[in-house]
């Protein structure tokens, strides 16, 4: 089995490999963004085979339109090749590596290898904590009307939404769904109400304890 590391930027990919054994992220290549499923392509990367892609979130750690664009780009990838793709998030990894090696090597050569670095810090944050990858799958898409106004969707994909909602989504592939159609969501508490008519969510997420409902459906 094959472990990568992809640091996915808007031009530049930076990629990083690791032994299944030995688990030791080393830097390896810089490719072009649009060339990324080619080169993975020509790794024989296959269903055996781990993706792991830096997840970019803002400061506050809320999901932001850059976070849509690489969940989307795994989603292809994954579809393609049939791998496992998981994100870590991959907040400030360029600042620490700069701030590693500052003073210490040219500093041209450290922006020359910014991407491999990071994709390298990427897969060892991985490597050495797999519980902070969140593997990316396809969930289930329900269908049930909502007609009630004051309602909070909890990391639940619903089809055609027919009333106006809260969405409280934590899930990236469902974070991914509801932005694709239009919607926004939030993974912050600080940015729903307290209390609501009806929570919506999976029987297997235990409600917050700081919200409150007048019904709750589990699906």
């Amino acid at each position: 089995m094959k472990i990568y590391g992809i640091d996915h930027g808007d031009k530049r990919c930076g990629i990083s490999s690791a032994n299944e054994i030995l688990r030791i992220s080393v830097p390896k290549d810089t490719v072009e963004k649009e060339n990324l499923l080619n080169y993975l392509q020509n790794e024989k990367i296959n269903s055996s085979d781990t993706l792991v892609f830096g997840m970019p979130l803002s400061m506050s750690g809320r999901y932001s339109t850059q976070t849509y664009n690489v969940i989307n780009e795994a989603l292809k990838i994954k579809d393609i090749l049939k791998c496992k793709v998981f994100l870590v998030d991959e907040r400030l990894t360029s600042k620490i590596l700069f701030n590693q090696v500052k003073g210490k090597v040219n500093s041209k050569k450290v922006k020359n290898k910014k991407d491999q670095n990071s994709s390298s810090l990427i897969l060892s944050t991985y490597l050495s904590n797999p519980n902070s990858g969140i593997e990316l799958i396809n969930k289930e898409v329900y269908k049930i009307e909502l007609k009630d106004q004051n309602i909070l969707i909890y990391d639940i994909a619903i089809e055609n939404l027919s009333t106006e909602c809260d969405l409280f989504i934590n899930d990236p592939w469902i974070f991914w769904y509801y932005f694709n159609k239009g919607f926004k969501s939030t993974n912050k508490l600080e940015d729903i109400k307290v209390e609501y008519n009806t929570i919506v969510k999976n029987s297997n997420i235990e409600l917050l304890n700081e919200l409150k409902a007048k019904s709750i459906i589990n699906l």
